[in-house]
Formats: structure tokens, C-alpha cells, sequence
């Protein structure tokens, strides 16, 4: 993967245009330095050491001058590094006079003054009257009083001399010295391209005193005089040739920021970046291999604290990234933000940066936040040791801390919703993986500021609009907490049903108008699985599982209500009726007219899970309901209604089959469905395959519940005895056309091959001495069975321990039971035993 990755990296803009501009200007300034130590090697060994006798006096200082111009370009080649250009210039002319003044204080120079005043009026008073001279001190002579006073002046002015001759002396060393050498430093490639032009332009290139002497070597002085400027010449054509190159090193920054929608300039990340290039193409010019964007923004994020400069590039330059759409970018940033040893320190960082609620910094704080958020999908919190406090803070929303204190006065409430929506986000993302619900659930405090926007109720106590954002990503999490498998899923759901304030929110939000669709939806989803948990008891205002299926009657039945909503109420009934006799008495003596709007939906509904959620509660009531009552009459009339249809549809034979061109097909399956396509004359048939699924689930249970005489019936209205069109002929068509090409080994393909089984021992069971004639057909349809239950055999005990239906569906028989029933039949039927429900008779006519 990471070999891939560098290999399509080759061409990234920065690649292309940075790395390699960096490379060739390096490079050239070698072949540049090359040049110089050449003609400094030239000029000093061959001519003014071999021909420096030879030389004529202009030929003379012109090498002498171009050698002193070599000298940067030489010692640069020799020691791997010189001052660069002017700034090393101005760092050593800054230098120049860097020693700090100690001028003598007011006092001092009192002091040196009365000192001076009084030996000079000694002197004077000596000279004037030498008989004032004290008798037991000998008489001093001039000379001795003025060498005295030299002595004492001397030692007394010694700082002031010292420091007035020390700049004297750099004054002079600078004028002389320094000066003419910082010019031929600074301009010497141009110097010595002129001398070289200049000579290689005159005809006295070589001529002088020597020439008239009879000397073998003058004949190879003109033409080592040439090479050498030549030599020159090629250089500063070389190096002019790589100043030209400046502008297009700008140009190509440019496009590299384009490319990437970053801002360009002098401090820009890009501009950074290729200077970081240059400067380690300097050192070593392999320091580009592997470099890009990606690589160095991590590296700026991973070596620099989150306050600084770099660390704020390296945020932005990752961010830019995420949001292209370039795979080879993600790919890279994917592996060393989450599969790298640091990346742990990395992406601690980053979280730690998008809880920084700054108004200095809210551009890298989202910046932060959305990087991580993006690759919140592979990280492991476990993995993580820090992260899921960072991510609490973010979803603390109290302004007192000490990082907020600074900026309470211009701290806007926007700025804290954004990042309690960010973390939100982040959350819901990682709660897609068990062990991140784990984490979330053992962290204390953690679920309840989850929830804190519903407890609060900021939506009906505030203003939907502000809080909508905030409170969606809060239900969002919560639906996504409320399904977690195993003990974790139960100890969130006992928490979350214990927040009684949350709760009686999410049960007002789908009778509130003011809410959107989305909000109600997620609402229902919540309710109905904590409902569906028996282990919990639900809050006042849901106090029971048959309440709540009137509340979802209500909404579903309700014909002002969004059809997004209606389908989730259906969906949320679906799943009460499961398994719960009373919740069907509930659901069909509620409200009359259910079943026709079921039977409407699921006949005419252009939306697949609208039609499963029809299918599925119709099965439910039809298995559940057992008064004797007219409820259960106008069930039975609708099941009635509905079975030949739904058999029709499903075995492509009926009126109500979904046709179309193949332009037509979308609108038939919902996201994420599994579709089947198979030709049938000019006609594209598509079958949903959850849709399938229902149907099947809805013709075994009315199959499983009616009466024989009742499901003969049935049967006959859509295979009325014609042998070329028989039920078992159907299913064997079916299960050839629809199951083999597209089964997988997953827990609903399962299902639906088991389902077919039911349906196909209920058929058997049902009119065993009219199939018996179909051996052929019987024959083929088990062997599509056994083929199919072969490659799903060792998947269905490893489904049914993980129920990955969470409780939702009923539980079936296992796939090896249903094929030895099915067998079991098919092989009485040759030895004409008729077997019936819960007995076996003799066929009479075998």
C-alpha cells in the first residue's frame, strides 16, 4: 500500500513542479560550484603557478581578480556550504560594529578631569617656584614630572584609549578589507564573467613580454588563457540561466496553491514548503524522495506545539486535502494519521487543537475539528489514550474554564455550538465501531452531555432554528447508541431510558409541527428500540410498548404527516408487533381503517421500504391476532385482497409487477439496497431483494396460519391448474434466476433461503398428490436448494449466535431442519405418503 501510494505520488503538483524545480536549481548550483572550484584550481596551479612568469601584466590581475571571485563558489563546493547571498552579507556587515560602546559616566570623567587638573598644576607650580619643593623630598626634573604624568594620564585613560583605538582599527579593517571583499563576494560571478568576456573579446588575449622570449611553454599560455575564461564564462551563463528560473519557481507555487484552493503568499503553506524543499535539497538532494504535502504537513503538526505557526500550516494543508477529492492524498493521509506509530501523538494534537475555542484561532480549531471528523471512521479510541476526554471538553459548553477566561468578552455563541456540533459528529462517526461504544459508555458524564440537548429541550424551550443542527447530531449519535450489540447496548440503553427529560423530549418532537422531518424520524427510531428492550421500563409519557404502538398508529395513519415520517412509524410497528400478541389487539383496534392503509401501501407504495414495513405488520397481525371479530374479518379479507397480488408480483406473473425500461429503474429500490435484474421479453424486471424478502416472510406466515382449504383457494386464484404454470414450477424459476446469480453469505440472504423453504414445504404439504406429477420440476428445485444451503451451511450457526437482527425478526428454523423436512416430503411423495400439518397419511392413489 505505501509503495503504491509513493509511486502515484510522483504525480502530485508539488512532486512535479516543487521537488523537481528544487532538485534541478540544485543541482545546477552544483555544476555552478563545480565551475568554481575548476577555475580557481586552474587559475592559481596552472597559470599563476605554471605561466605566472609568462603572463602579461592585464592577464595578470584579471586571474587574480577572478580567483578572488572564486573563492565563495570554491569554499561552498569544498566545505558542502556557504553564506547564502545577501543575507549572509547583512548578517556580516550587522556584525561589523556589534561591540557594545562603554562610554565613561558623569562621574568618571569628573574624576579623570580633576586628576588632570591637578598634576598639570603640580607641573606648573614645580616649574614656577622650585623652592616650594619640600626639603625632604628630592627635587624632579622636568622630564620625571612629565613621564609621571604620561604614567598617571595613561592609566587613567587606558578604556578610553583602548576603545578609541580598537575602532580605529576596525574602521580601517573595514574600509580596506572588508569592504572590497563583501563586493567581490557579493558580485564576484558577475565580475568574473565580465573579466572573462571582456578578455576572451580582445586580441591581446596572451601577447606580452613573454612572447618574444624563445620559452616552449608560451605556446600553451593562450590557449589555458582561454579555457580559463571560457571556463568563467560557461559559469555565469549557468548561473544567470538559474536566476531566470526565480520567476518560475513563483509560478509554480502558485499552481501547486490552486491545485490545493490554498492561499498564496509570502508566509503561505506552500511557500513554506518550498522552502523547506530548497533548504533540504541543499544539504542533500535525495531529501525530496517521498516528500509532498501530505508528508510535510504531518510532520509540521507531529514536531511543533499547537500555538505556533507551523503547527497552524500543517492543519491547513491537511484540511485543504480532506476536502478535495483527490484518493491519492486520502489514501496516504489515512495510513500515517491512523495506521503510523504516531499517530496516536498526532491525532491527540488535533484534538486538542479543535477544542481550543478561540476567537484568534476558530479557522484552525474547524480545521482541526473536520480532519479528525474525517478520519474518525478508523480510529480506535482504545488506541487512543487522551482523545475521548479531548472530544468530552468539545461537548462541554460552560465558558469558565481557563482557556475561555481571556476571551469572555468576545466569545460568541456560535463558536461553542460549532464545536459541540463538531464533536457531535465526531462521535456519531466513531460510534459506528463496537469497541469506540464500549469507550463512550465507560466514560463518565460522556452519554449525559451527549443527551444535554435533549434534556435540556432546547428545540421547544429556545428556538428550533438556532438549536436544530445541535440537536439532530445529538439524536443522530443517540439512534446509533441505542442499536449497540451486546452488554454495552444494554447499559446505554438503560442510561439513555433513564434520562427521563430526554425521553419526554423525544416523544413531544414527532407531535411538535416545528420540527423537521429528520428530527421526528430519529425520534421514532430511538423510542421504538428502547420499547423494544423488555429489560427497561420507558419514561411516564411512554410508559408501555402498547402506548407507544398508538403513538406510531397515530403518526402512521396520519395522512398530514411527512411520508419520510409515516415510514418510520411503520417501520417502528413493524418492529412492536414482533412478537406481541397484545401490541397487534392494540394496533387493529385503535383505529379500523389500518388495514386498508396497509394494503394500500403495500399494493401501490413506489417506495420499497414503505412496502416492506406494509408486509412485515400485515404478517405480524395475521400471525398474532386470534379474536374471532370483525377486526379479524377485515384482516382476512385484506390478506385475501393482497395474497394473489403479492404471489403474482413475486413469481413475475401478476398485474401489479413492477416494469419499466432500464432508464426507469432507480425509483424502485431505496439506498443500499440489493437489486436483482432479470430480462423477461423486452421488459427489465427489478426485484428488490429486502423486498423479496418481506414477501416471502408474508406468504409463509399467512401460509403457516391458514387453513388448507383457505391457502387451496389462494393458490388457484394465481395458478389456476395450468401445468406449464405451477407454483413449484415458479419457485424452481425463481430460485434459478434470482437466487444463484446474486446470493451472498450474509444473514439476509440466509433468511431469504429459508423463507423459500417454508413456502416450498407448505406448497408440498399443501397439494402433495398434484406435485407429485412435477418430479422433474421437484427434482431440479432441491438440487438449486441443496446447492445454495451447501455454500450457507457453515454461515447460518454463525449468524444465528450473533443474531444480527438484534430481536427484530422472528428467529427461524435452522437451514439443515428445513432442507431434511423438504427432503423428507419430496421423498414420500414417491413412497405416496401424503403428509399433512402435524400428521402423515397414505396417498390413496399411488
Amino acid at each position: 500500500m505505501a509503495g503504491e501510494v509513493n509511486q502515484n505520488s510522483e504525480e502530485w503538483p508539488e512532486v512535479r513542479y516543487i521537488n523537481s524545480h528544487a532538485v534541478f536549481k540544485e543541482y545546477l548550483s552544483r555544476v555552478v560550484a563545480g565551475l568554481g572550484v575548476l577555475i580557481f584550481t586552474w587559475s592559481t596551479v596552472v597559470l599563476l603557478g605554471g605561466f605566472v612568469s609568462l603572463l602579461d601584466k592585464k592577464d595578470f590581475w584579471c586571474l587574480t581578480m577572478i580567483t578572488l571571485c572564486q573563492t565563495k563558489e570554491a569554499s561552498g563546493a569544498i566545505t558542502g556550504g556557504v553564506i547564502e547571498g545577501f543575507s549572509g552579507v547583512t548578517r556580516l556587515l550587522a556584525t561589523a560594529f556589534s561591540t557594545p560602546k562603554s562610554p565613561p559616566t558623569s562621574t568618571e570623567q569628573k574624576a579623570e578631569i580633576t586628576a588632570d587638573t591637578l598634576a598639570y598644576s603640580s607641573l606648573r607650580k614645580i616649574e614656577t617656584d622650585p623652592a616650594e619643593t619640600p626639603a625632604e623630598t628630592p627635587a624632579k626634573t622636568p622630564a620625571k614630572i612629565v613621564a609621571e604624568w604620561l604614567k598617571h594620564y595613561i592609566l587613567d585613560h587606558g578604556p578610553i584609549v583602548a576603545y578609541a583605538t580598537l575602532q580605529l582599527f576596525r574602521l580601517l579593517v573595514f574600509t580596506t578589507i572588508v569592504v572590497p571583499l563583501v563586493f567581490v563576494y557579493t558580485l564576484g560571478m558577475y565580475i568574473s564573467t565580465a573579466i572573462s568576456l571582456f578578455r576572451l573579446t580582445r586580441r591581446d588575449l596572451g601577447f606580452g613580454m613573454a612572447n618574444a622570449a624563445a620559452d616552449g611553454g608560451a605556446n600553451l599560455q593562450k590557449p589555458a588563457l582561454r579555457v580559463l575564461y571560457l571556463m568563467a564564462l560557461a559559469q555565469g551563463v549557468l548561473y544567470f540561466y538559474g536566476m531566470t528560473f526565480i520567476t518560475t519557481g513563483r509560478k509554480m507555487e502558485r499552481k501547486v496553491a490552486d491545485k490545493y484552493n490554498l492561499n498564496y503568499g509570502a508566509k503561505s503553506p506552500v511557500r513554506e514548503y518550498a522552502v523547506e524543499t530548497m533548504a533540504g535539497c541543499m544539504k542533500d538532494p535525495s531529501f525530496v524522495r517521498g516528500r509532498n504535502m501530505v508528508t510535510h504537513a504531518i510532520g509540521l503538526i507531529e514536531s511543533s506545539s499547537i500555538d505556533t505557526d507551523n503547527f497552524i500550516n500543517g492543519v491547513r494543508i491537511i484540511d485543504s486535502l480532506v476536502q478535495s477529492q483527490l484518493q491519492g492524498h486520502h489514501a496516504l493521509m489515512r495510513q500515517l494519521l491512523t495506521g503510523s506509530a504516531s499517530s496516536s501523538h498526532i491525532l491527540v494534537k488535533l484534538l486538542e487543537a479543535a477544542t481550543r475555542c478561540s476567537p484568534t484561532q476558530n479557522n484552525m480549531t474547524k480545521s482541526a475539528a473536520r480532519i479528525v471528523e474525517y478520519f474518525a471512521v478508523d480510529i480506535h479510541l482504545k488506541k487512543l489514550p487522551g482523545g475521548i476526554e479531548c472530544i468530552s471538553d468539545m461537548l462541554e459548553l460552560s465558558t469558565t474554564g481557563p482557556q475561555l477566561e481571556q476571551f469572555k468578552d468576545t466569545l460568541k455563541l456560535d463558536q461553542c455550538m460549532e464545536m459541540l456540533h463538531w464533536g457531535l459528529k465526531i462521535l456519531r462517526i466513531l460510534a459506528a465501531h463496537s469497541d469506540n461504544c464500549r469507550v463512550i459508555c465507560d466514560t463518565e458524564g460522556l452519554l449525559s452531555r451527549i443527551m444535554a440537548p435533549m434534556s435540556s429541550d432546547l428545540l421547544h424551550r429556545i428556538d428550533h432554528e438556532v438549536w436544530h443542527s445541535v440537536v439532530e447530531e445529538s439524536m443522530q449519535l443517540v439512534a446509533l447508541l441505542v442499536v449497540a450489540p451486546g452488554v454495552t447496548g444494554v447499559r446505554l440503553r438503560r442510561e439513555i431510558s433513564g434520562n427521563k427529560e430526554a425521553v419526554t423530549t423525544m416523544d413531544s418532537i414527532p407531535k411538535c409541527s416545528k420540527c423537521k422531518p429528520l428530527l421526528q424520524i430519529m425520534a421514532i427510531k430511538i423510542l421504538s428500540q428502547l420499547a423494544f428492550d423488555k429489560s427497561l421500563s420507558m419514561s411516564t409519557s411512554v410508559a408501555s410498548r402498547e402506548e407507544l404502538a398508538k403513538y406510531m398508529l397515530c403518526i402512521f395513519t396520519d395522512d398530514n404527516k411527512d411520508m419520510s415520517v409515516r415510514k418510520s412509524a411503520a417501520q417502528a410497528l413493524a418492529m412492536l408487533c414482533v412478537e406481541s400478541q397484545s401490541i397487534a389487539v392494540v394496533i387493529l383496534q385503535a383505529d379500523g381503517n389500518v388495514v386498508g392503509v396497509l394494503k394500500d401501501m403495500l399494493l401501490h407504495s413506489k417506495e420499497n421500504e414503505s412496502r416492506i414495513s406494509a408486509a412485515e405488520i400485515l404478517a405480524h397481525l395475521y400471525n398474532h391476532y386470534t379474536y374471532d371479530d370483525e377486526y379479524l374479518g377485515e384482516l382476512n379479507k385484506v390478506i385475501k385482497d393482497v395474497m394473489p397480488k403479492v404471489l403474482g408480483e413475486m413469481f413475475g406473473c401478476g398485474d401489479i409487477q413492477t416494469a419499466g425500461t432500464k432508464a426507469d429503474k432507480a425509483m424502485f429500490s431505496p439506498p443500499g439496497s440489493v437489486s436483482i435484474e432479470v430480462q423477461d421479453g423486452d421488459n427489465w424486471l427489478r426485484v428488490d431483494s429486502k423486498l423479496l424478502e418481506a414477501f416471502l416472510y408474508l406468504i409463509t406466515t399467512v401460509f403457516d396460519v391458514s387453513q388448507d382449504q383457505d391457502l387451496v383457494q389462494l393458490v388457484d386464484v394465481v395458478f389456476p391448474g395450468d401445468a406449464t404454470f405451477t407454483p413449484i414450477g415458479k419457485l424452481k424459476e425463481m430460485v434459478c434466476i434470482y437466487i444463484l446469480p446474486n446470493y451472498e453469505l450474509t444473514a439476509h440472504w440466509l433468511r431469504i433461503v429459508k423463507l423459500i423453504f417454508m413456502m416450498f414445504i407448505s406448497m408440498l404439504r399443501l397439494r402433495s398428490s398434484s406435485y407429485a406429477k412435477e418430479e422433474e420440476n421437484l427434482k431440479e428445485l432441491m438440487g438449486y436448494l441443496s446447492e445454495v444451503s451447501i455454500q450457507m451451511y457453515g454461515v447460518d450457526g454463525v449468524l444465528s449466535l450473533a443474531d444480527s437482527n438484534n430481536g427484530a425478526k422472528p428467529p427461524l428454523k435452522t437451514l439443515v431442519s428445513l432442507f431434511i423436512e423438504a427432503q423428507e416430503i419430496v421423498d414420500g411423495q414417491k413412497e405416496g405418503i401424503i403428509y399433512l400439518r402435524g400428521s402423515v397419511e397414505v396417498n390413496p392413489m399411488a
